[in-house]
């Protein structure tokens, strides 16, 4: 499997941008699929063909904020969508990723200051529960058109989403960031990039 995953965007100083993946990012997918390839998108250059698309954590959505690297990020995050849907090609949004899908697929996101810690989700179809890790300031408040919600927070906000018949999920936790990794977190990811 050869894995594509567009980084988080950083500024730490005037004009200079940098490109970031968190290592445990890279080490979850590791462990998920062990015999990966693993590539970063850093341009609006597709070099190479790739079976999976993940849109990281990390940065804000450009509609709220109008940073050099907050807009540098919606482009690519943009531009790798956009090809991934047009080739069919499975798409995982993790927390940023997944508020970039759900505001391209028209879904209310606002503020929240009550979405950084540990906290339940319930999966709506079985009503169970899971304890899942949140470090985002905005959350989803209602689907938009075309997005099916599969697990909400207590305060009825979106934690897992797919859109309706494609292969694009929205995950607003960070599976990445346990000591270690969770085993419902890697059977959902091996789960939808096999059906």
């Amino acid at each position: 499997m050869k894995i594509l995953i567009v980084p988080k965007i950083r500024e730490p100083y005037k004009n200079q941008i940098e490109i970031v993946v968190d290592i445990r990012l890279f080490n979850f997918f590791r462990k998920v699929f062990p015999k990966s390839k693993i590539s970063f998108a850093f341009n609006k250059d597709i070099k190479q063909k790739y079976d999976l698309l993940i849109l990281s954590g990390g940065n804000n959505l450009s509609k709220f904020s109008k940073t050099s690297h907050d807009k540098y990020r919606s482009k690519l995050d943009n531009f790798y969508l956009k090809y991934s849907i047009r080739k069919k090609i499975p798409i995982i949004g993790i927390c940023h990723g997944a508020h970039f899908i759900a505001n391209k697929y028209k879904c209310k996101i606002s503020k929240s200051l009550n979405h950084l810690k540990e906290h339940n989700i319930i999966f709506l179809n079985s009503q169970r529960k899971i304890s899942v890790n949140s470090y985002h300031n905005y959350i989803i408040k209602r689907t938009g058109r075309d997005v099916l919600s599969i697990a909400v927070a207590e305060d009825k906000s979106i934690e897992l989403f797919k859109i309706i018949n494609k292969k694009i999920y929205g995950i607003m936790w960070h599976p990445e960031r346990y000591k270690k990794f969770k085993k419902v977190d890697i059977d959902f990811i091996k789960e939808f990039t096999c059906n």
